[in-house]
């Protein structure tokens, strides 16, 4: 008769999360777009005064106002 072995140790689990990944800077890019890009436009259009000049490259952005007013109401 064959029984399996009986283990005496606790077994370990690990989780990992993907932080350099290609899947990170793709998730964030996409969430961007539809929060702060789509955003951007409607408060461009119905708030800002003056010209509103945003650069985004990933999870990075600089956002340049025409008017200081603009720029402290954001």
């Amino acid at each position: 008769m064959n029984t399996p072995p009986t283990r005496h140790y606790p077994l370990e689990f690990e989780i990992t999360f993907c932080v350099r990944g290609v899947i990170s800077p793709l998730l964030a890019n996409v969430y961007l777009h539809y929060v702060f890009d789509l955003w951007i436009e409607v408060w461009r259009q119905k708030v800002a005064s003056g010209e509103v000049v945003v650069v985004r490259y990933a999870d990075d952005l600089v956002v340049g106002f025409q008017h200081r007013k603009d720029a402290e109401r954001s």
